[in-house]
């Protein structure tokens, strides 16, 4: 029976997570943290799908909403349908290591591993950017969740990626390379957050002019500006890469108002440790934290991290993009 199974890695905001606000992004993509998905034909009236996360498996003949995990899967065979691509009946058998409400895109990552896996399966040679199209389509058009094209060009292309926006589509990408040496400390905090409040709430305070949003939107572009100044160099400094990342973070403190204490306590820990900086992922509210170290200091850290939070995971830089390969 043909089957293939298609990945797709898990991503931090460095700056820009409201980047429809902002106007601009520049993310980062983890090989350390995968979402994958077995995908085959079947010869049964129906599509059959399983989540080894939740245990559990959601069979359907027609694509249909239940406000369960299964909707990505459902909403993801609409937009194929609603684009014209035939689709059989098909069994999925999911996995991910990506911790779900934790700003790390493991939803995008999901729809990317979807949408990129059939492709492959059928044949129907979508490219990086149509996969990164559809995914969007499949939370924002499908499922109504107010997200940006940020985290499935990340899943989808991987790698250090700035995006510029125009208000309605993408203007300009770019991806670049970190030092061979750089690593990404993710942390969990065990704060699970729900993207979709957040963002509408923030957007509702900045329609009414709330001037630390404005502060916040202004101080992110400076960042951005000033990264890309120092990815543009064929050595970028991670000193001065790391004190953008604090700068960030204390807006996320002080403007935004989105850390909390444990948060604020992952970061300083990190920092003392020895990383070059830490901040907060996903925009805040909850969610994970990450920091940017090098191969030397990253045991040092780890080891500190972990006496705060069950879960530290060292990751490089995945500059591979949503992957698919038959299964071994």
């Amino acid at each position: 029976m043909k089957r293939v199974v298609a990945s797709a890695s898990a991503r931090v905001s460095l700056f820009g997570e409201y980047s429809k606000l902002i106007g601009e992004s520049l993310t980062i993509s983890l090989d350390q943290l995968q979402t994958k998905t077995l995908i085959s034909l079947n010869s049964r009236e129906k599509h059959s799908v399983f989540s080894r996360e939740f245990n559990e498996r959601v069979n359907f003949k027609i694509p249909k909403f239940v406000n369960k995990w299964s909707d990505y899967v459902a909403a993801s065979l609409n937009i194929l349908k609603k684009n014209h691509y035939q689709i059989p009946y098909l069994d999925f058998d999911i996995s991910s290591d990506i911790p779900p409400n934790a700003g790390l895109a493991s939803s995008s990552a999901l729809t990317v591993a979807i949408i990129n896996g059939i492709s492959t399966l059928l044949s129907l040679n979508l490219s990086q950017d149509k996969i990164a199209k559809l995914s969007y389509l499949v939370e924002t058009s499908e499922l109504n969740i107010p997200c940006s094209y940020m985290d499935f060009y990340s899943c989808t292309i991987g790698g250090v990626q700035y995006i510029k926006y125009n208000p309605t589509s993408i203007s300009h990408i770019k991806n670049y390379r970190l030092p061979k040496k750089a690593k990404i400390i993710i942390i969990e905090t065990g704060m699970g957050k729900n993207t979709q409040e957040i963002i509408t709430r923030i957007f509702k305070a900045h329609r009414e002019g709330d001037e630390k949003i404005t502060n916040h939107i202004n101080l992110e572009r400076r960042l951005i500006r000033e990264a890309l100044i120092l990815l543009n160099n064929d050595f970028p400094d991670l000193e001065q890469l790391g004190e953008l990342m604090q700068q960030a973070h204390l807006s996320y403190q002080i403007n935004l108002q989105s850390s909390s204490s444990l948060h604020d306590q992952v970061c300083k820990t990190a920092m003392k440790a020895g990383c070059y900086g830490a901040k907060i992922s996903g925009g805040g509210f909850g969610g994970a934290c990450f920091a940017l170290v090098s191969e030397k200091q990253e045991e040092q850290v780890k080891n500190a991290l972990a006496k705060i939070s069950k879960s530290v995971i060292i990751s490089s830089v995945s500059y591979s993009g949503s992957q698919v390969n038959k299964p071994t």
